[in-house]
């Protein structure tokens, strides 16, 4: 499994912090291609981030609150119920993490060489 960095884990920060401003821009007709790419990745994380939900409901909850505790540097301790225990929620916050790296083609090259 493919290690998450340091720098990996600020741009995929920095990039769901930034989604009200890539929704105007959207808006507007503005969107630059990183904003296209950046929205893609973040759709495809949400997409393939196997989670431990019986009903979609408990799904996207599960999702928000990854995406929540990202944007806003919240811990799990202040994120309300998030149907996961700790050990759990940062181990798929990561994975969400690796799959927005991915996706954006942010892998090392020791990961590729692998």
């Amino acid at each position: 499994m493919e290690k998450v960095d340091r720098l990996q884990k600020e741009v995929v920060k920095a990039i769901l912090r930034d989604s009200d401003n890539r929704g105007k821009k959207k808006k507007a007709g503005t969107m630059t291609l990183f904003d296209v790419k950046a929205d893609e990745a973040v759709e495809y994380a949400k997409e393939k981030l196997r989670l431990p939900a019986d009903s979609e409901s408990a799904r996207k909850l599960m999702l928000s609150k990854i995406c929540e505790s990202l944007e806003c540097a919240k811990p799990w301790e202040r994120m309300g119920e998030t149907y996961l225990g700790r050990w759990a929620f940062y181990e798929y916050r990561l994975k969400f993490i690796r799959l927005v790296a991915q996706k954006l083609d942010m892998t090392t090259l020791a990961n590729e060489r692998a």
